[in-house]
């Protein structure tokens, strides 16, 4: 069934806007002598540990000069990461793509990805199959109701993950549905006007779209797999920057311990970030995100089968064809844990 292809602008600007500030805050260190770094966020949810960090002072304190850069999405990082502007990131599923263009390393964990839903509208017969596949007795779907439906989601990101892995378990072939990716934002607007059949959100969509426009869940990413955001790092920075990189892990670590004691004080962080980045704060959504998305503590980080989540996303984009399966091979390779054992046995 024909494709819908929907190419969107690259918002390169940050790129440029970022280039001069990134290329001071990778050199070796400062001229005070504080070791420079260069750390990359996005304004959702994997950038509220960076900007608790920056806000309570901690890596100044730790002898750390932070360039904090926000990218609109994963491809616009990975593209700084190429071009040498920054050497750690908080970052998605992305990242599989990062890591094999770039050499660069999974160092580890900051959070569990949770809140990744698709939805439908009020009115679709997609509603009226409920639990075809007795494994996901929750999940909406069947070959008779998504066969020739239009999906709108990002690409290269879990939510894509997701997309498949809802129609594996729904009986439903890639090529029986037409497949629209867009951006978040984007995806919103155009499933408002009434486009498409099915949408995919993160939080803090997720959390949101149901009561701003009626729209119902019918099948989250959690329902069928585990999936994690990952501290990934230049390849240059794992060989050269060894020191820093572990004291800012550290700081990852006590942010997360902190804000996992206090939900209430995490979803203020969440409002506080959603608003510096010039989206409206909505305190109940963040709770509700506060609760999903769990920050990983070095209690989490020790008791996780580290590199397993990682694999499956990789196994998963060789599968579709995205990666080649020796690309995959090389991706959890550059899965390490010596930097996350030596910043929490230092502990």
């Amino acid at each position: 069934m024909k494709k819908f292809l929907v190419i969107l602008l690259t918002m390169t600007m940050f790129t440029s806007l970022f280039a001069g500030g990134a290329q001071e805050g990778n050199e070796a260190g400062s001229q005070d002598g504080m070791a420079k770094l260069g750390v990359m966020v996005q304004p959702y949810f994997n950038g509220v540990v960076a900007m608790y960090i920056r806000d309570k002072g901690w890596a100044e304190e730790a002898g750390l000069d932070i360039d904090l850069q926000v990218y609109s999405n994963g491809s616009t990082a990975n593209e700084a990461l190429a071009a040498g502007l920054w050497d750690l990131g908080f970052q998605g599923a992305a990242y599989v793509f990062g890591v094999i263009n770039n050499n660069a390393k999974l160092v580890g964990n900051y959070e569990e990805t949770r809140g990744d839903t698709l939805f439908v509208r009020a009115d679709s017969d997609i509603l009226s199959a409920k639990g075809f596949n007795p494994t996901y007795p929750e999940v909406y779907g069947s070959p008779d109701t998504v066969t020739g439906k239009t999906i709108i989601y990002a690409p290269g990101t879990s939510l894509h993950q997701l997309v498949i892995e809802y129609l594996e378990r729904t009986g439903v072939s890639i090529d029986d549905v037409n497949t629209v990716p867009m951006d978040y934002q984007t995806g919103e607007q155009v499933f408002a006007t009434g486009e498409g059949d099915i949408a995919a959100f993160p939080t803090p969509w997720s959390l949101t779209v149901e009561d701003k426009y009626g729209w119902k869940p019918i099948a989250t990413l959690s329902d069928f797999v585990m999936s994690t955001g990952d501290l990934i790092v230049s390849n240059d920075a794992y060989e050269n920057k060894r020191e820093a990189l572990k004291k800012y892990m550290g700081l990852v670590y006590r942010a997360a311990e902190e804000l996992e004691a206090d939900h209430d004080l995490k979803a203020k962080m969440l409002v506080k970030w959603y608003e510096e980045n010039g989206r409206e704060g909505n305190l109940q959504a963040a709770k509700q995100e506060a609760e999903l998305r769990i920050l990983i503590t070095p209690e989490t980080q020790k008791s996780m089968e580290y590199g397993k989540p990682e694999s499956a996303i990789a196994d998963f984009y060789a599968y579709i064809g995205n990666i080649e399966p020796a690309q995959a091979d090389m991706f959890k390779k550059n899965v390490v844990d010596d930097l996350w054992k030596e910043v929490l046995n230092a502990q």
